[in-house]
């Protein structure tokens, strides 16, 4: 697309487009996304209006503040974890915000794609490693500074995993399995019963890099240590479910 053309988009933008296309968008996610989503429209409005940043620009600088999110709560303290966690869902704010700007201006690219997965999974487990070394910069406890590393590393370990299926069926040709397994990844079903919004919600709410999710309540109300201790025992649990389920689906897919 010419600079010429994406400048006369940007100026064309309208406000209601972008609420209306994040509406639109958010309509059949789960609820977490919906305070977040209120904001994201004025924010890349802003963006698009009064600044020349890129999407992808957008994306990275989301993932870089998330990283020093992680930094802050390091430092130990229920102000820095609080700060820390704050500025973590401003970045998941921008992480919107990218989003919205690639619609409006009909510029998405595998570039920003790209950046969102990678910061979205390593934040996932960076997460729990800070909060690992903030608790134990909060009160000297060894014992949080290991937990830190056991769940973070899980965390690693459970998306190599998953990334492994995939490297696994496009080694052996197997392309059309890997679309299908992808098409169910990507399609989100929305949860009617109650026992169906416990599993879907459930762990939903446990994973660290969630929107307000129980890592974030528990650093507003200062019981985070609790949470690193159930994320220390789940992790491992969730894990063992996971390697479980995806072997399950191609163990006798033949070769």
């Amino acid at each position: 697309m010419s600079e010429k053309k994406n400048n006369v988009l940007r100026e064309n933008v309208s406000f209601k487009e972008l609420k209306k296309a994040r509406d639109l968008k958010c309509k059949n996610l789960p609820i977490e996304y919906k305070p977040l989503s209120k904001i994201s429209p004025y924010v890349s409005y802003f963006l698009l209006k009064f600044t020349s940043f890129t999407p992808n620009q957008v994306s990275f600088i989301w993932g870089v503040i998330g990283l020093i999110s992680v930094l802050i709560m390091s430092l130990g303290g229920y102000w820095n974890l609080l700060i820390g966690i704050l500025l973590y869902h401003f970045a998941v704010l921008l992480d919107y915000v990218d989003g919205d700007m690639s619609r409006a201006i009909k510029k998405t690219t595998l570039g920003g794609t790209y950046l969102d997965f990678v910061f979205s999974w390593m934040l996932r487990a960076l997460l729990m490693l800070g909060l690992g070394i903030g608790l134990y910069n909060t009160n000297g406890n060894v014992i949080y500074f290991y937990l830190g590393i056991w769940t973070s590393t899980l965390l690693l370990l459970d998306n190599i995993n998953k990334l492994k299926v995939h490297e696994t069926l496009a080694s052996k040709g197997k392309f059309d399995l890997l679309k299908k397994m992808v098409m169910k990844t990507n399609k989100m079903k929305m949860p009617k019963t109650i026992l169906e919004k416990i599993k879907f919600y459930g762990p939903r709410f446990l994973t660290p890099n969630g929107m307000f999710s129980l890592l974030f309540f528990s650093i507003v109300f200062n019981v985070s240590q609790y949470y690193l201790i159930l994320m220390s025992v789940i992790i491992p649990l969730f894990l063992l479910r996971n390697f479980r389920e995806i072997y399950k689906s191609i163990g006798n897919v033949a070769g």
